[in-house]
């Protein structure tokens, strides 16, 4: 099934994101808190250990392989995010909560600007109530406007 879903998505470096769906379908309205709450990004940065696993190629790409437990307060239990040598972003996650739900990604990213920024996501997401699959194209960037 393929849900069309339009939106807004505002992140406050580092930890604070909150995205507001249009037209949401019945079935999800339940679930409004679930694309709330802390941004990996701040997760992976404001207090978590972070452990440096490995490097290796990938697609012709060198990545740096690093765990972050987040603090035990936090519903992010732990993220292995996968770090391009060549500009820093993350090129892949695996982030898991601690309800038991996985989301695994895969990201792209363009400079606008000056920043660089998330330009595509692929993202299977696994849960106790419903195993999905996202992509997500991001688009129109509003920099430090509400």
């Amino acid at each position: 099934m393929q849900l069309p879903l339009n939106g807004k998505f505002v992140f406050e470096y580092p930890d604070k994101m909150n995205m507001t769906l249009y037209n949401v379908p019945i079935f999800l309205s339940n679930y409004k808190g679930i694309f709330k709450g802390l941004a990996p990004a701040g997760t992976a940065y404001g207090g978590g250990k972070r452990k440096y696993i490995r490097t290796e190629k990938t697609k012709g790409k060198t990545l740096h392989l690093i765990q972050v437990n987040p603090p035990p307060k936090q519903n992010i239990k732990e993220i292995f995010m996968w770090i391009n040598d060549e500009n820093g972003n993350p090129d892949y996650l695996s982030i898991k909560y601690r309800d038991g739900t996985n989301v695994e990604s895969e990201n792209s990213f363009k400079n606008e600007f000056k920043y660089s920024l998330p330009d595509s996501q692929k993202a299977l997401l696994k849960s106790k109530i419903f195993n999905a699959k996202a992509s997500v194209k991001y688009k129109e960037y509003k920099i430090n406007k509400k």
